[in-house]
């Protein structure tokens, strides 16, 4: 990835030490953390409903319990939200996290299928 100066400090400072300063070497962690924290499980993909190839951001991206937001868009969505915000909510949002699964969702991978998205 390519960051600014100002960025990639930012990012720096929120990676845990076990990093090693390596943003890469963690873009797996939301994968090994999805059994540790089931609600995210509905964050790796975006299911269309009868597998139509068709995305519709209100309609499809849900969790199995409909739970709005929950899909890699919703994800990607609130991630870049809470880190863009950082500065006004670093005490509500745990911004490694933040900053983890959002490297994990838009590492950029293809898709798994045309219909199932994993970023």
């Amino acid at each position: 990835m390519l960051f600014s100066d100002a960025t990639r400090g930012a990012v720096q400072e929120l990676l845990p030490e076990y990093a090693g300063g390596s943003l890469a070497s963690l873009c797996s962690w939301a994968d090994e953390v999805r059994f540790k924290y089931r609600w995210s499980s509905a964050l790796h993909y975006i299911d269309t409903p009868d597998f139509r190839c068709n995305y519709n951001y209100d309609r499809d991206c849900h969790d199995s319990d409909d739970v709005k937001d929950r899909c890699a868009a919703g994800a990607i969505k609130n991630y870049t939200s809470q880190l863009a915000s950082s500065s006004s909510s670093s005490a509500q949002y745990n911004l490694t996290e933040a900053l983890l699964f959002l490297a994990h969702f838009c590492r950029g991978h293809p898709p798994a299928s045309s219909c199932w998205l994993h970023f």
